[in-house]
């Protein structure tokens, strides 16, 4: 990954943490997150990336959108987890992906094993937070959020 994919990636993962808290607190993810995620990468990929890198980018987060559009519409995924999937799905290099896929997979185990722990215990019913008290439900912008800082992590000591 190179200094350009780096920067553009920390500022997503800004966009990111803030999703992660809303989805926690409410969730739900604002559409305004998801728009500024497209207009950071509108701004930057001219600047940063190949036309073949460009396809690469466009044609994963399209599947992973397709594939969550599915998911969507039989239930089992919200609407605002399958667009900022889609949208982070664009500043993760190509060659990262599979790393991005295999700490996505690991943060969204973990988070809802504990997830599962937290809504059943009896602390839930004393917090604000809608995600501790609605039973079943994942706010999977926390593990979308960890997979981008992580492919940011693995990156800065691959350099």
């Amino acid at each position: 990954m190179n200094g350009g994919d780096q920067i553009a990636l920390v500022l997503a993962c800004g966009i990111l943490a803030a999703s992660a808290m809303s989805d926690l607190h409410r969730l739900r993810i604002p559409n305004a997150h998801v728009i500024l995620m497209i207009l950071l990468f509108l701004a930057a990929a001219p600047l940063l990336l190949s036309m073949q890198e460009l396809q690469a980018r466009l044609a994963v987060a399209a599947i992973a959108f397709g594939i969550g559009f599915s998911l969507f519409s039989f239930g089992f995924l919200g609407g605002g987890d399958v667009k900022l999937m889609a949208a982070t799905l664009l500043f993760v290099p190509s060659a990262e992906v599979p790393a991005f896929l295999l700490i996505f997979s690991a943060a969204l185990l973990a988070s809802s094993l504990t997830m599962l722990v937290l809504q059943r215990s009896r602390l839930a019913a004393l917090q604000a937070w809608e995600s501790f008290r609605t039973v079943g439900h994942v706010p999977m912008a926390v593990s979308i959020f960890l997979a981008a800082a992580g492919v940011l992590g693995i990156s800065g000591f691959a350099a």
